[in-house]
């Protein structure tokens, strides 16, 4: 439960990002994006099932994430819990970089 709490509120937060016009607040945008990215790779991780997730989000109103969700969802799953750690981070790491690029944010 705590993970669709987290869930949600991530979601909520990334949801406001076209609208922002200033780069620090894109950035922030950026870093809650990745953190939901996170939070999906953690559910990913520990054998949640996606339709779980789909449905917190169709609930938040917040279906623009469901991409994001889905990806974490086609990744290797693994055992060892210091791969899940990686799994976990790259992925974050890697839709931070997308978001940054994506608003042309540089430092």
């Amino acid at each position: 439960m705590k993970l669709l709490t987290t869930l949600t509120a991530s979601a909520m937060l990334v949801a406001c990002a076209p609208a922002m016009a200033d780069e620090s607040a894109k950035k922030q945008v950026c870093y809650q994006r990745a953190d939901a990215a996170a939070t999906f790779m953690t559910a990913r991780q520990v054998g949640r099932p996606l339709r779980e997730l789909l449905e917190v989000l169709e609930k938040s109103d917040m279906e623009d994430l469901n991409s994001v969700a889905i990806e974490a969802f086609q990744q290797p799953r693994y055992s060892s819990s210091e791969y899940r750690e990686d799994a976990i981070t790259d992925f974050a790491n890697k839709k931070l970089v997308e978001c940054l690029k994506y608003f042309k944010v540089e430092s």
